[in-house]
């Protein structure tokens, strides 16, 4: 089972983003996050430089 402890809360207009800190999770689980949040951070910068 997959453990997490909440690191800081960030509040901007409306919305809320939570900074995790996993202290239990498998590799396979850990993999997944780490390319979605690739993914996700890839999907912003093409939205960024649309708008340049």
């Amino acid at each position: 089972q997959e453990e997490a402890e909440v690191m800081n809360i960030i509040e901007k207009q409306k919305s809320i983003c939570y900074g995790l800190k996993f202290t239990e999770i498998k590799e396979s689980q850990q993999k997944h996050i780490f390319e979605f949040v690739r993914k996700e951070q890839k999907r912003l910068m093409d939205m960024y430089k649309k708008q340049s």
